[in-house]
């Protein structure tokens, strides 16, 4: 099968529940389909329900862990290195890696010194700005970017969030103004359904309200 004359929806963290959820409706619109995550057994589940119950559906699965910075470059190139049309990009990566791996409030390149985490470093996601220079040389793509905050600060250490939020009003203000006169769409969405809360333990987890 030529792979050029396709048109693919990319999603990243395909095996969550917001991913697989999408799979499922854009195989139902007719998009081909490359879904990416870290867990080859979720992927081949997920491929399978697809083939079942979309059996024209051409599906690419790539196992990848976007948590690295570097992992969004690899994967662009493999994503060119197939001649693969995305068309449509879906990065859940924030919400399920999140959800998925609390282990991260040890590490630094998600959190803040307070130990809080900062969603700066997902809404400026470098598969979102690889996809999104793309499409604005070719004025046409669609973006969906998931994102969360905290609503408000229940003591000090969330002080992080509150600077946060403003901060991500403005980056999406500045995306708007930037792609305003093009053809492309790009939403980012604040997913009010996940709430980061801790426990006597102080340990990070994300809990579906």
């Amino acid at each position: 099968m030529n792979n050029s004359t396709l048109i693919y929806a990319l999603i990243t963290r395909a095996t969550g529940k917001i991913g697989e959820s999408f799979a499922r409706i854009l195989a139902r619109e007719g998009y081909s389909l490359v879904l990416v995550d870290t867990k080859p057994d979720l992927l081949q589940r997920v491929l399978n329900t697809i083939q079942q119950e979309f059996p024209s559906t051409h599906t690419v699965c790539i196992d990848k862990d976007l948590a690295p910075e570097s992992a969004s470059y690899e994967l662009y190139k493999e994503i060119k290195k197939q001649n693969l049309t995305i068309e449509l990009l879906i990065n859940n990566e924030e919400i399920e890696h999140l959800k998925q791996t609390p282990a991260l409030k040890h590490n630094n390149g998600f959190y803040g010194k307070d130990g809080i985490p900062t969603t700066n470093t997902f809404l400026k996601h470098p598969l979102t700005i690889l996809f999104l220079k793309e499409m604005m040389a070719q004025n046409t793509g669609k973006i969906m970017h998931f994102m969360s905050t905290i609503n408000r600060a229940r003591n000090v250490r969330f002080s992080t969030h509150n600077f946060d939020k403003p901060l991500i009003f403005s980056l999406i203000e500045v995306f708007q103004n930037t792609i305003q006169e093009s053809l492309i769409e790009l939403n980012i969405l604040n997913s009010q359904k996940y709430s980061l809360s801790f426990t006597s333990l102080d340990d990070l987890d994300l809990r579906h309200n």
